[in-house]
């Protein structure tokens, strides 16, 4: 990439950053049918892109099914917001997916159009998606200590997203400043050719600083007695890792297809699976963490 290049590239970064931030916090604030709203779009597009990139691999996923189940498993979590009331409901939305996937792949994919592939890909590019961002939801809406409401409702409700969207959001940029101003050794080249050691560095000591500050001045005021500086800063650690796999896994799937952004949506950015790619990972661990905290605290 030209120097010209990269410097338009973050331009349109800092852009997309300056008008998304607020617009995340408010999303996350709100909660409820607008956060499902939002994530079952982004759900909806970053499965359209995964069967893009499968396509491009000679795939033929069946796009229009895949892509309304994976909004369709965010708006459950929406509708039922626990995660023990909602895993029934999404649970069959799956099984019917199975079932839908493979009629349709033995009336129109057999013999000659790769019925197992095209199955197969229809629900990793639902499931992907739309089970992993429905987690957004759940965390939003964590039940209090000693499970009294789902509600969730003003900082006490919003906090826990907001931190995982904050830990996960300066880990990667940090990655990329940093990475790009004194990395010198490739991570992953095979699988990333741009991502560096010192990025990677970069985002571990940046989200374990971050988490532990979280932990101090914002993690304390969540219902978990057990929050602390030091979970605070495993937190920061875990997300960063997870971020980071979550990047690579997507880089996979587009070096395999050949392409460089799985999407043009976001200047700067790519599409939504590239803007994504780390929550998909985090919010799923991020739920497993809150509430590890709560049982064991």
């Amino acid at each position: 990439m030209s120097p010209r290049s990269a410097n338009q590239e973050l331009l349109h970064r800092w852009a997309v950053a300056a008008f998304g931030i607020p617009l995340a916090v408010w999303v996350v604030w709100e909660g409820g049918w607008t956060l499902a709203a939002v994530l079952a779009v982004a759900a909806g597009l970053s499965a359209r892109e995964t069967f893009a990139l499968a396509e491009l691999r000679g795939l033929k996923p069946f796009g229009g099914l895949g892509v309304g189940a994976a909004s369709a498993l965010v708006l459950v979590a929406g509708a039922a917001p626990s995660f023990s009331e909602a895993a029934p409901l999404q649970w069959g939305l799956v099984s019917g997916l199975v079932i839908l996937s493979l009629i349709l792949a033995l009336f129109l994919r057999w013999p000659g159009g790769s019925p197992l592939g095209g199955a197969a890909v229809t629900l990793l590019g639902s499931l992907y998606p739309g089970a992993c961002l429905s987690f957004g939801v759940f965390l939003r809406h964590l039940p209090p200590r000693g499970g009294e409401s789902l509600a969730g409702t003003g900082w006490e409700g919003a906090l826990p997203l907001l931190a995982v969207l904050a830990v996960t959001w300066t880990g990667d940029a940090l990655a990329l400043f940093l990475g790009r101003r004194f990395g010198r050794k490739k991570l992953l080249p095979q699988v990333s050719p741009h991502k560096t050691v010192v990025g990677s560095f970069a985002s571990l000591a940046g989200s374990l600083l971050l988490g532990g500050v979280l932990g101090w001045a914002v993690l304390r005021f969540h219902p978990s007695p057990s929050a602390s500086i030091l979970l605070g800063a495993l937190l920061g650690l875990l997300l960063s890792l997870g971020a980071q796999l979550g990047d690579l896994a997507e880089s996979a799937l587009k070096r395999e297809a050949g392409v460089k952004d799985s999407g043009r949506l976001l200047p700067g950015h790519g599409g939504a699976l590239d803007r994504f790619d780390a929550l998909l990972v985090n919010f799923p661990l991020a739920f497993l963490f809150f509430v590890a905290l709560e049982f064991f605290g």
